[in-house]
């Protein structure tokens, strides 16, 4: 019976410890601190977008950005500071926050940022970017960050509480339109010299899909030597009609646009 009681004096004590030893996270005590998730997998947190790959006739576009908090949720609505930092290019024609309110859902740990951007026509000549940064207030602090702790590293410690959003409107020419790729003379030949304007219209006019047609090897799958062929002949009557009736298509620097040397 000793023995028993002894056991039961011992186990008590250690589930005692135990208990003491636990540490409960409390917002009130310790602060909630709010933070972009996507740093913490991705080394530089930028988000990039490019109207040029995408059909002319689009002017707009959203993107999604996860916000998130350590911590348990709250029974009420938990506002953030969202600032526009002032490293930011972007004007104001190029962005929009789509969310009516900037807040953390009672419930919940994290809210999504919605950002229209828009297509303005300065992204046609250089990109933009759009630094976003998380700011403390009553509810939340921002001390959530990468500690560089390597010894004599001279990397600066990297916040998750900044992000950065770059857009433009310009679009590379697709690995078959440069020089040196086997396809090259032949895309040259129909569709002429590469431009951003060139490609978007050849996406919009056929209705196209950016992510088949920017293949390397696109050209050389079944049927897309006629498939040039017909495209270029096609783009070369609409521009010609264009031109005709006092509406020509120019390229961004004014130019007549023009197709390659064997379009029909």
């Amino acid at each position: 019976m000793k023995k028993v009681i002894l056991s039961i004096l011992i186990l008590t004590g250690f589930l005692a410890c135990k208990k003491e030893d636990i540490d409960v996270y409390h917002n009130e005590a310790s602060g909630a601190s709010i933070y972009f998730p996507r740093q913490e997998v991705d080394s530089t947190g930028d988000i990039s977008f490019s109207f040029g790959y995408i059909k002319s006739t689009i002017a707009d576009t959203s993107i999604t950005i996860l916000i998130r908090t350590l911590g348990a949720p709250t029974r009420y609505d938990r506002p953030y500071d969202l600032k526009i930092m002032d490293s930011s290019t972007a004007t104001a024609d190029m962005y929009s926050i789509a969310n009516k309110t900037l807040a953390i859902p009672a419930g919940k740990t994290a809210d999504t940022l919605v950002i229209n951007l828009h297509r303005a026509d300065a992204l046609q000549k250089k990109g933009y970017m759009l630094n976003l940064e998380l700011h403390a207030n009553e509810h939340f602090n921002t001390n959530y960050y990468e500690n560089i702790v390597t010894p004599g590293s001279t990397k600066p410690k990297r916040y998750y509480t900044r992000m950065r959003v770059t857009m433009d409107d310009i679009a590379g020419a697709p690995d078959w339109w440069r020089q040196g790729n086997a396809a090259y003379s032949f895309a040259l030949g129909y569709f002429g010299t590469f431009s951003t304007l060139k490609f978007q219209l050849l996406l919009t006019y056929y209705n196209l899909d950016p992510l088949e047609l920017t293949k390397s090897n696109w050209p050389m799958l079944e049927g897309n030597i006629y498939r040039i062929i017909a495209w270029a002949g096609g783009l070369k009557s609409y521009l010609t009609a264009m031109q005709a009736q006092g509406t020509p298509v120019l390229e961004a620097d004014g130019s007549l646009m023009k197709m390659g040397t064997n379009a029909k």
